[in-house]
């Protein structure tokens, strides 16, 4: 059983990804100019691939565990009250499906609140089965968990990734009653490239809103919004992410750049350039033609609409981050958190000290699924904010928190 586990999590979009980061190393080296330099840029890429691999074995028995409570979830009630319903078809691609984790003794009328998770993976790899401790840890503290899957690079683009997760929300939304959730109550949580792409969704829906707003009678599309964004070590300026990780010297070997449609698309993908966009918004009040009562429009046919009215509207994000990340730095999201307060948004940004990127969502560790204490700090946030409205006020009155 625990060979068939290892063989089928390298079979998986790991390879895929793998593939990808090999032909980004190749054209790196191929794109020096003497020799000196591509013999030097091949040892670097060749540590980095080594440090890479070895730390992809170490997590085999990581993988082994996860795997397990997702296959045989009974075996490991005595450690969480849990139910899990496996496999639901939110899409019709063939990765866009979603585990629904409940506690043991709810029942349909139980209306409790939801919060729904977006794994990362640098946009090109992962599955909801590796994170199935998250999924169990939070319905036997009362939650609905929704563990969800999406298409991954190379086989779609993070734009594509964007309308997966957003039927995914839809789905939820409308269907989560019949597992005992509160569709009033969804809050939607990501990590890493996850993160982004909940970016991404909370301006899809928001943007929505704001042309059903300003254009009365376009197109009926879902502009519901969940209850609360959370944002866990997120990227949300895709062209200043690059340069990070020019910086660091692994871009070649990122998915990020492809996935997100190259350097002239950075800027449609990017959560917080897309924001920015509103701040001549700010300030818009109501104005109605002293004539015949009508709204008045402006030269681009939008209709005047005020603005306090639907920031206020509008859910609050909540971000979190670490100064022990190296791979992707809490000035990401201080950064979206100021430009979302800006606008009137409720945001912001709580860093830790001592998290690593992993951490964020891996909350045990090894082939035993020992608790991985750090995250425990972040686990007894992430129930008050879902559990409580005046805990998320907590986090938006101040723009930046410190913890550990």
């Amino acid at each position: 059983m625990a060979a068939d586990m290892v063989e089928e999590f390298l079979r998986g979009s790991y390879v895929d990804m793998v593939n990808e980061a090999l032909k980004g190393a190749w054209g790196d080296v191929k794109s020096r100019v003497t020799m000196k330099e591509k013999v030097s840029r091949a040892a670097f890429l060749g540590k980095l691939f080594a440090r890479e691999f070895f730390g992809l074995l170490t997590g085999l028995t990581y993988v082994m565990f996860v795997k397990s409570v997702w296959r045989e979830p009974e075996k490991y009630k005595h450690r969480w009250n849990f139910r899990l319903h496996r496999n639901l078809r939110y899409g019709n691609a063939k990765r866009t499906m979603l585990d629904v984790y409940t506690p043991e003794n709810s029942d349909l009328s139980s209306s409790l609140p939801v919060l729904m998770f977006v794994h990362g993976g640098v946009w090109s790899s992962g599955d909801k089965t590796l994170f199935s401790p998250i999924g169990a840890t939070l319905a036997h503290h009362g939650l609905i968990a929704v563990l969800v899957q999406y298409s991954l690079y190379p086989k779609v683009l993070s734009k594509d990734q964007v309308q997966e997760l957003s039927q995914a929300l839809t789905w939820t939304q409308d269907n989560i009653h019949q597992f005992g959730g509160d569709p009033e109550r969804v809050h939607v949580m990501g990590h890493s490239s996850g993160a982004h792409l909940c970016g991404m969704l909370f301006w899809e829906r928001v943007s929505r809103k704001l042309n059903a707003s300003a254009r009365p009678g376009v197109q009926a599309v879902d502009k519901r919004q969940p209850r609360c964004y959370i944002g866990c070590s997120g990227v949300y300026n895709i062209a200043e992410h690059y340069k990070y990780e020019i910086g660091r010297g692994v871009h070649s070997l990122s998915c990020m750049n492809p996935a997100n449609g190259g350097p002239e698309n950075f800027d449609a993908m990017s959560p917080e350039l897309l924001f920015e966009s509103l701040l001549p918004l700010i300030g818009k009040k109501k104005d109605r033609n002293s004539k015949n009562g009508e709204l008045t429009q402006d030269k681009n046919g939008l209709e005047e609409f005020d603005w306090d009215q639907f920031a206020a509207s509008v859910p609050p994000f909540i971000n979190f981050a670490s100064d022990n990340d190296i791979t992707v730095p809490p000035t990401s999201s201080i950064k979206f958190s100021h430009l979302l307060r800006k606008l009137g948004f409720r945001s912001g940004t709580c860093v830790h000290e001592t998290l690593a990127h992993d951490d964020f969502v891996c909350w045990v560790r090894g082939y035993k699924g020992v608790d991985n204490l750090p995250s425990h700090i972040l686990l007894k946030d992430i129930l008050e904010i879902v559990r409580k409205d005046d805990h998320i006020d907590s986090f938006v009155k101040a723009e930046l928190t410190v913890t550990d």
